[in-house]
């Protein structure tokens, strides 16, 4: 009785819910991001500090340098995703 009851009130309520339409691949972006990192540490070796026991430290790399924020980069991720990439890497 109570599913019936929760399955009327999602088909009721459905002209209120907010579709988002999907952005792309989370996981190209995150190979993309992977891919960047690697590249930008091999050349600039040491530019970016590290916090202390931080696991994935090259992963910062992939993270916009200050002067390169006015500047347009084509990096269809943001510092925040580089962050929770950096989480679900630990967790696997």
């Amino acid at each position: 009785m109570m599913f019936f009851a929760a399955i009327i009130i999602f088909t009721s309520a459905r002209r209120h819910y907010v579709i988002v339409p999907p952005e792309g691949s989370v996981l190209r972006k995150a190979f993309n991001a992977i891919s960047f990192a690697r590249k930008r540490h091999s050349k600039y070796k040491g530019r970016v500090p590290h916090e202390k026991n931080v696991t994935f430290k090259f992963l910062d790399y992939a993270k916009a340098f200050p002067e390169e924020l006015a500047v347009n980069m084509k990096m269809d991720w943001d510092n925040k995703f580089v962050d929770e990439l950096r989480q679900a890497l630990k967790a696997f």
